[in-house]
């Protein structure tokens, strides 16, 4: 997903269909979201990694709290509501000692594409998870992507692994939500 359709995320975004956890991009001006064009409006399943870290769970709390977006503390800024998240990115890299001015947050956009394409993932799912124009810069022609089923939406999705990110951020969850329990989180 762009930085901003995650950051602007409402928790009615989250949705269910055949059983498959999604999120729905979409404008909303009450809720100060807006897509870059038209056809960043989509379903964009949710990562059986980010299922495994709690994301579910954390969605049942934001909705227990009252909150309407996904991320409360994400306050507006000139760019967006992302803009603090592309800050803090940028302050992680230069932490790391990393130093190409390509490592930007954006990077982990493009990583994905890159991913795709070497798994062979189908044009037009590539396309419809990442919210490209058909025809644009990226090359393929393909209509009706509202028609793809989600299940085929997933099964492109999950050619992206992070296996060994759950496995590092699993003991840290845990922790996290065992000191939330007893209310220390």
């Amino acid at each position: 997903m762009r930085r901003e359709e995650a950051a602007q995320a409402a928790v009615t975004n989250i949705q269910i269909e055949s059983g498959i956890h999604y999120l729905q991009t979409d404008e909303d001006e009450t809720l100060q979201q807006n897509l870059k064009n038209e056809d960043s409006k989509r379903k964009v399943p949710i990562h059986s990694s980010l299922i495994a870290l709690g994301l579910l769970q954390y969605v049942e709390d934001v909705k227990t709290a009252g909150h309407a977006r996904l991320f409360p503390d994400l306050k507006k800024g000139s760019n967006g509501y992302g803009d603090a998240v592309g800050k803090w990115w940028s302050r992680h890299v230069d932490s790391l000692g990393l130093t190409d001015p390509r490592l930007v947050f954006h990077s982990l956009r493009h990583g994905a594409l890159s991913k795709l394409r070497i798994a062979k993932c189908s044009s037009p799912v590539e396309y419809a998870l990442l919210g490209h124009a058909e025809g644009d810069v990226h090359g393929a022609s393909y209509g009706h992507r509202e028609l793809l089923p989600i299940s085929l939406l997933k099964e492109g999705l999950e050619w992206l692994r992070y296996d060994s990110i759950v496995d590092a951020l699993s003991p840290i969850q845990q922790q996290h939500h065992s000191n939330s329990s007893r209310g220390m989180g």
